[in-house]
């Protein structure tokens, strides 16, 4: 995490687009901040800062970094140990064949020496079959994507139906809605558009729909 100040924040956030390969303009979309602030924030001799509620976003913003960062921290030492007990690669150079790298950053990584880009750390998981605690199957994960995205279609061609309607068939449904819930869906769909916003949108969010299983 960072520090306190703002130009610590600033700091963070540079590297966080220089880790992601990130310009500006996807900077501000992930921290949700209009990029022309995002834009004076960096101007040389700018002395425009993070403040109010925007400081806020950004500090989620990194928090939620953190915590994607601890992740692959714990897994990336769940994968050293396999390296030094698992016997189908007799070389570095074989596993990094495997992963399409080249040996020799492999070999730095895995001696301490550099630290793995994160997509090194993903590849390396799957070939040493590393999950999570209760990680789901492929198929059932597989056959709930399906489903969203079916029901995401259904609900789109519903929503077409309210939207060119009359005002009466919208107040019918106005009425029989929980807002609450309808913003909740909203948001968590919108941060499942990349990891580390998911993470902050659960760390921040405190509605739960109503019903069992939320």
């Amino acid at each position: 995490m960072a520090g306190n100040s703002q130009e610590d924040h600033l700091n963070a956030l540079t590297r966080v687009m220089q880790a992601k390969g990130w310009d500006k303009r996807q900077l501000a979309q992930a921290v949700g901040v209009p990029y022309g602030t995002v834009r004076r924030w960096f101007s040389a001799g700018s002395s425009r800062r993070p403040e109010g509620a925007n400081l806020r976003r950004v500090r989620a913003f990194l928090e939620g970094e953190s915590a994607v960062d601890r992740g692959l921290e714990v897994l990336w030492n769940q994968i050293r140990d396999w390296w030094r007990e698992q016997h189908r690669f007799a070389t570095v150079d074989a596993l990094a064949d495997a992963i399409g790298w080249d040996g020799q950053s492999l070999s730095a990584c895995l001696g301490g020496e550099t630290p793995p880009p994160r997509l090194v750390v993903e590849r390396l998981a799957q070939e040493a079959g590393l999950k999570g605690g209760d990680e789901p199957s492929a198929e059932e994960t597989q056959r709930r994507v399906e489903r969203v995205k079916h029901i995401i279609s259904l609900l789109l061609d519903d929503l077409a139906w309210f939207r060119d309607s009359s005002a009466i068939p919208r107040e019918v449904l106005r009425a029989s809605l929980n807002f609450k819930d309808v913003g909740y869906c909203a948001t968590l769909l919108m941060s499942l558009a990349e990891e580390g916003q998911f993470l902050r949108w659960r760390a921040l969010t405190t509605h739960r729909p109503e019903g069992q299983g939320h």
